[in-house]
């Protein structure tokens, strides 16, 4: 089984956009192995970003846990051991406007 078969297509597209553009967002990485190819890849170009929310915050949008899916593994691998380099705190009392400008900040460094 190819478990970076996904990584490979998304950087394997030839459209002008992906060509041209200095920045792109993978969105939806879910393993270890997902990370690894870009970091083989990208290493030095590379930023790992991730958006969370508490579960309380889940749980008032509307968010119900539903077991076998939830913990499974393509759900909550990348939730410990993984060094991101920026974390968005999506809770209703976070300020988006200064994590976003920090972010900029780490992306024009």
């Amino acid at each position: 089984e190819d478990s970076s078969i996904f990584c490979r297509l998304a950087i394997e597209q030839k459209d002008e956009i992906c060509l041209t553009n200095p920045i792109w967002i993978v969105c939806d990485i879910r393993r270890y192995t997902d990370i690894e190819f870009f970091q083989k890849y990208f290493s030095n170009q590379l930023l790992l970003v991730r958006i969370e929310a508490s579960i309380d915050t889940r749980k008032k949008r509307g968010w119900i846990f539903t077991s076998d899916i939830d913990d499974s593994e393509s759900e909550c691998q990348l939730d410990e051991n993984v060094d991101w380099s920026f974390v968005f705190s999506n809770n209703d009392t976070d300020n988006f406007d200064e994590q976003i400008n920090n972010l900029i900040k780490i992306i024009n460094s």
